[in-house]
C-alpha cells in the first residue's frame, strides 16, 4: 500500500492541479491564468515534499516515467478532442487542456504571438511542455533532499519569490 501511494504521488499532484485549477477558474470567471499558475507552483513545490519522502529510487524513476507519459496521453487527448470540438461547437474543451498545466499555459501565453499561432501548434506546445511540472515537483524535493542549509535556503527564497510573483500578476489580471 505504502508502495502504491508513494508511486501515485506525482499522479494525483496532477489531477489536484486539473480540478483546483477548474474549481478555480469556474467560480472566479475573473481569475487570471497567472493567479492558477501561482496555486499550481504552490502545489507542486509542497508536493515536492512528499516527494522528497520517497525512499525508493526505482519507485521515483517510475512514478515520473509514467506521470509524464499520462500527462501526453491525457493532453493529447484534450487537445485531438477540443479541436474536434471547436470545429464542431463552442470548443470548451480547450479549457481543460490550459488547465492541466496553468505553469506552462502562461509561459505559452507569454512567449508566443497567441493572434498569429494556430490552435493546433499551440496545444501541441502546451502537449509537449506539459511534463515542466513534473520537473517542478521532482525539483523542489531534491531542495527538500539538500544538506546544505545556505544552498537549501537560497532555493526556498527562489521557489518563494517565483511564486509571490505569480500571485502578484494574479491579482493585477484579476482587477483589471
Amino acid at each position: 500500500m505504502k508502495k502504491t501511494l508513494n508511486f501515485l504521488t506525482l499522479p494525483i499532484v496532477q489531477v489536484l492541479v486539473l480540478g483546483i485549477g477548474s474549481i478555480c477558474f469556474f467560480l472566479l470567471n475573473r481569475a487570471g491564468n497567472e493567479f492558477l499558475a501561482f496555486i499550481a507552483i504552490l502545489i507542486y513545490v509542497l508536493a515536492g515534499f512528499f516527494y522528497s519522502k520517497i525512499e525508493s529510487k526505482k519507485i521515483r524513476i517510475i512514478s515520473i516515467i509514467c506521470t509524464v507519459l499520462l500527462l501526453w496521453i491525457f493532453n493529447g487527448i484534450l487537445s485531438a478532442l477540443s479541436l474536434s470540438d471547436s470545429i464542431n461547437s463552442m470548443g470548451n474543451l480547450l479549457y481543460f487542456v490550459f488547465l492541466s498545466d496553468p505553469f506552462v499555459t502562461d509561459i505559452a501565453n507569454r512567449t508566443l504571438d497567441l493572434i498569429n499561432i494556430d490552435t493546433t501548434l499551440y496545444t501541441v506546445l502546451i502537449t509537449v511542455f506539459s511534463p515542466i511540472s513534473v520537473a517542478i515537483t521532482v525539483g523542489s524535493g531534491k531542495v527538500f533532499e539538500m544538506k546544505n542549509k545556505k544552498a537549501k535556503i537560497i532555493l526556498f527564497i527562489l521557489m518563494a519569490a517565483v511564486c509571490i510573483t505569480f500571485l502578484i500578476l494574479g491579482i493585477v489580471s484579476i482587477t483589471q
